[in-house]
């Protein structure tokens, strides 16, 4: 029976370029059809050259194809049904699909041949025994030729190194060098029979690469432990982390290294590159970092080994030469990247490429992510205490640097991490875990906790700064302008002059929290300079403190300059605007000069800069992404800091800049969670306009601000007590403020009923001293509860035990409240459903063999079963486990069983499947299946309570 050919897209004269498009899912959600179709379209509308030698009726052969930009592909064409081609794009590499434009190009022009002979040949096949990587699984696969006789010594030479199903016996590296040396001296006609594919060298290659790699490093660490090697290789002793991370980077050879920052990320890739010259001769080393961190490599560099490094800077014609000089360190930055790619990859041909600071490739879509990842080289160390900032997206784009491979294409990724709706847009992350997971081999990170117990300590204090007039009247007006945005947005999406008009906004209110100065020069209204100016007097009686002071804007700092001049106070200058040399000079000012106290930076300086002589860090504004706060902050707080370090942040009173904080613990949620626990399976992923209305709620307070009115016409409901009083709670502790209500009894005497986490006492006496500062009649009473006490109170509620006074106004309830038990424990019955769903196979295995009479054989996949209805178990009753391995006999017993209720038949269950030798009859077997059917049947029921 002929093998029927899947119907391709014939060309419709009528079809224009649009209704092509409609075909294929606009969202992320797409299948892989639905990407070979897009492939399709691509090979049928772009314009490419196809080459090849075989004669019109051999449809199975070698093609070139060459695209318009002048790029050469080679094509292997195997079947004309099946999706076993393969190309040497950079697309076919990673999507996994088994075809591309190129081969759907290949197809094309074969098929113009006659669609008739082009299907008979489909039908029929190739002649050739293929022996080919399959694109499925990456594993080699043999295809005889479909209904053709190939010669008897042909089938001879393969049958012992190929499976009945066309896998290889023995292990690849091993198999095909023998195969070609047979084939090699085979006759003429078994040859023609054979046809090996190209990617299999590749894949030897990189097989091999990966065992080499893992026997390097055990061998030279075998070397160390005899003697005959040191891990001491610099000028100054390491730590024992440092030695880890200098080793993971150097054998892994395309690594990232994320420590938190201040741990020295720097000196280990420094290190690693001295232990690769050492070892394997590199060198050529270019590092990648911001502009304002170059010349800190170049101390770090001289400090530990002393290796010649070229700081490039200058015109085009400068920095070509300085590409062409004799040195091992070639210290960039992202900027010139961008100008000189192919000049580097040309004239320098680099051993190693470090991307210190790699956040700056994120975004995939950026031109600098794209120029940077086009630059090859055999090691790769990527820096970062940040890979993950916003969203997922961020790690995949720092990896794609690494390896393309790693994760696949974008679609497959966005189908693996992301929960899409029906229209396959973004609606929140899934299978965090193993994400962590994938990321462990070539990720490592250490936190300060994990590694150094003698980091000094570290305070935060906020002061809270109340706007002046002028101030606070063009804050409003921006306000007002927000809030007209905002309420169209709730209507209908905005238009992308509204969009950027609202941004626009946003950040001018973000900068009027900081002084009218920024948006006009005219005026220097800033009563956060006043506050500075007090605290500065009060830490520099202190002859030995240096303070380090940010601000997103550089004017913001123009001011502080004046402050600090009047003051007499001497200070060094590190903005964006000042050339590179004289940042240098700056910054060795404050680190050596005792004389010069303050630091006064941009975000410029929030990276890589090491100044441990700093004891306090000033941030006049906060950022919009927490990481970039911590960056901030660990410029003084790292290694080697001897002393205590001080943060104050300075926050206009009641304005976004105090309540957007709430906003940014998802984006630390995710980071943490991906790069250091992965715990987490899933995530809820704010998107969308209803997102969007929800952060603008957040930021703007419950609701945006009206538009300023004059002061003779005040809103009667501004002079409220109660509204006073909600307005100033809600400024002081919105981010641990829970909810805030209102209660009159039938008197009408009211009271104030407010739910906060964590300690309550300093909020409760702030809550006290505003109602006595208010003018109250009848007095206002206050109650206020901590979280865990308020979750009480409702379950008892819920008992109908108590119950709340119906007659209430919410002031205030919190959108990003923290998870209540009920929650927590439905994510605990979410993750052990998965374990449930896990056994579902198992369980089928299982009884297939029982009922086959195979009963010794049906205790793996019972003893299998056992251990994940276990595990669901232990995850519903938040009891501990290792996830990689067997729950021990111990932990069932005494805390599952004991303490959390687990029928007690699972212990004599886990005795039995846990013994080091088992071996059973059938009725044992039998009676062993329906225990843990028995036990699957309570923990589902637990799972599924609500």
């Amino acid at each position: 029976m002929p093998i029927t050919q899947p119907k391709r897209q014939k060309k419709n004269a009528k079809a224009t370029g649009v209704e092509k498009a409609m075909r294929i899912p606009s969202g992320w959600d797409t299948t892989d059809e639905d990407e070979i179709q897009r492939r399709r379209q691509r090979a049928e509308t772009e314009d490419m050259t196809v080459k090849g030698t075989a004669a019109d009726t051999d449809y199975f052969n070698t093609y070139s194809v060459t695209t318009s930009m002048e790029k050469c592909y080679t094509v292997e064409i195997r079947s004309l049904i099946k999706h076993i081609n393969s190309c040497s794009c950079a697309d076919y590499d990673t999507n996994g699909l088994g075809t591309c434009k190129h081969i759907e190009k290949v197809l094309l022009t074969l098929e113009k041949k006659g669609s008739k002979k082009f299907q008979d040949a489909g039908n029929l096949g190739s002649p050739r025994a293929e022996i080919f990587v399959n694109p499925s699984d990456e594993k080699i696969q043999l295809v005889w030729p479909h209904n053709q006789i190939v010669h008897l010594d042909t089938r001879r030479l393969l049958s012992d190194f190929f499976c009945a199903d066309g896998s290889l016996v023995a292990e690849a590296s091993t198999a095909i060098p023998a195969i070609k040396r047979l084939v090699q001296y085979a006759s003429d006609v078994v040859r023609s029979d054979i046809r090996i594919s190209n990617r299999i060298e590749k894949l030897l290659t990189s097989t091999n690469n990966s065992s080499q790699k893992q026997a390097s490093k055990e061998c030279f660490l075998q070397d160390v432990t005899e003697g005959k090697r040191s891990l001491d290789i610099v000028n100054l002793p390491l730590y024992e982390y440092q030695h880890q991370g200098m080793l993971h980077l150097a054998f892994t050879e395309r690594a990232i290294l994320a420590d938190e920052m201040g741990l020295g990320k720097t000196v280990q890739a420094v290190a690693a590159c001295e232990l690769l010259r050492k070892l394997h001769g590199i060198g050529k080393v270019l590092v990648i970092s911001p502009t304002s961190l170059k010349a800190e490599w170049e101390e770090q560099i001289n400090k530990f080994i002393s290796a010649p490094t070229t700081l490039v800077f200058g015109n085009r014609m400068e920095r070509l030469r300085q590409y062409q000089t004799d040195s091992m360190f070639y210290l960039t930055n992202y900027e010139q990247i961008l100008r000189d790619q192919e000049e580097i990859q040309r004239l320098m041909a680099p051993d190693v490429i470090i991307l210190d600071e790699a956040q700056r490739i994120k975004n995939w879509r950026t031109k600098t992510a794209a120029t940077v990842k086009e630059l090859r080289s055999r090691y790769a160390f990527v820096l970062t205490g940040t890979p993950i900032e916003n969203r997922i997206d961020d790690i995949y784009s720092i990896v794609q640097f690494l390896d393309p491979k790693f994760f696949g294409p974008l679609f497959r990724f966005n189908r693996e991490f992301y929960q899409l709706d029906d229209n396959g847009k973004p609606t929140g992350y899934k299978n965090l875990d193993v994400l962590h997971e994938r990321l462990r081999p070539i990720l490592l990170r250490r936190l300060k906790g994990d590694v150094e117990g003698q980091l000094p300590d570290r305070t935060v204090n906020t002061y809270f700064v109340k706007m002046e007039e002028e101030q606070q009247a063009r804050y409003d007006d921006y306000g007002a302008i927000v809030a007209r945005l905002a309420t169209k947005a709730r209507k209908h999406p905005l238009r992308k002059e509204e969009s950027e008009r609202l941004q626009r906004s946003l950040a001018c209110m973000r900068m009027l929290c900081d002084t009218t100065y920024i948006l006009d020069q005219d005026l220097k209204t800033c009563p956060k300079l006043h506050e500075l100016a007090n605290i500065l007097e009060e830490l520099l009686q202190d002859n030995t403190t240096k303070i380090i002071i940010f601000s997103e804007w550089e004017r913001m700092l123009f001011l502080v300059r004046e402050l600090l001049e009047k003051m007499g106070i001497a200070f060094a200058w590190h903005t964006g605007s000042v050339d590179q040399k004289k940042r240098r000079d700056e910054i060795n000012r404050f680190k050596e000069d005792a004389a010069c106290k303050v630091f006064l930076s941009t975000d410029a300086g929030s990276v890589g800069l090491n100044l441990q002589v700093a004891n306090v860090v000033i941030n006049l504004d906060l950022p919009w992404n927490p990481a970039k706060l911590e960056q901030r902050i660990a410029r003084a707080w790292r290694k080697h800091q001897t002393r205590a370090v001080q943060v104050i942040n300075l926050v206009s009173e009641d304005t976004i800049e105090h309540r957007m904080l709430g906003l940014l613990k998802l984006k630390q949620q995710l980071a943490n969670n991906v790069l250091d626990s992965g715990d987490l399976g899933e995530m809820e992923l704010p998107s969308g306009r209803a997102a969007l209305m929800d952060q603008l709620d957040e930021i703007l307070g419950t609701s945006a601000p009206p538009a300023r009115q004059p002061s003779d016409q005040k809103n009667k409901a501004d002079q409220d007590p109660l509204t006073i009083f909600g307005q100033d709670t809600i400024a002081r502790f919105e981010p641990r403020l829970h909810q805030l209500e209102a209660y009159k009894d039938d008197e009408g005497k009211k009271t104030i009923f407010a739910v906060v986490d964590g300690d309550i006492t300093q909020p409760q006496q702030q809550m006290r001293d505003t109602l006595e500062q208010l003018d109250q009649s009848p007095p206002m009473q206050l109650e206020v509860l901590d979280r865990a006490t308020y979750e009480t109170i409702q379950r008892l509620c819920k008992a109908g035990i108590l119950s709340f006074n119906q007659d209430h106004a919410s002031l205030y309830q919190s959108k990003t409240k923290v998870a209540s038990r009920q929650e927590e424990r439905q994510k605990r019955a979410h993750l052990s459903q998965k374990y449930l769903t896990q056994t579902e196979r198992k369980q089928r295995m299982a009884a297939l063999l029982i009922d086959g009479e195979f009963y010794d054989e049906a205790l793996a996949p019972l003893r299998d079963v056992f251990d994940l209805v276990v595990k669901a178990f232990a995850t519903l009753v938040e009891c501990k486990f290792d996830n990689k391995k067997t729950v021990p006999l111990e932990l069932v017993e005494q805390e599952l069983v004991a303490k959390a209720g687990l029928a007690k038949q699972a212990i004599t269950v886990a005795q039995q499947l846990q013994a080091k030798e088992l071996s059973l009859e059938q009725q044992a077997v039998q009676q062993l299946s329906e225990q843990i059917k028995q036990i699957y049947q309570f923990v589902e029921e637990q799972v599924n309570k609500p």
